[in-house]
């Protein structure tokens, strides 16, 4: 059933001329949308995706070194004020 479900789903989505298949080009476009979010979301989940979307400055779905270093301040600076909560 839930197979079944995700094809109806692709199928409401994609195919644009009704016939009840994914044409070629139907399928590529249906392709090229999950790649995009497993771009954002694969390999790591939700979690990765909320840090590209955060620190991806230049949107090519990789951090850099300067997108990097920022990412490890943020973390270090949330570990520190996590720590000072739980010495009060």
């Amino acid at each position: 059933k839930k197979k079944q479900g995700k094809k109806e789903a692709l199928l409401r989505k994609f195919d644009k001329d009704g016939d009840g298949k994914l044409s070629e080009q139907e399928r590529a476009a249906a392709r090229e949308l999950k790649s995009k979010r497993r771009g954002e979301e694969g390999r790591g989940g939700k979690l990765r995706g909320r840090i590209l979307r955060r620190f991806d400055k230049d949107g090519d779905h990789k951090l850099g070194d300067a997108e990097r270093e920022s990412l490890q301040k943020f973390l270090d600076s949330k570990h520190r004020s996590d720590r000072k909560r739980r010495v009060r």
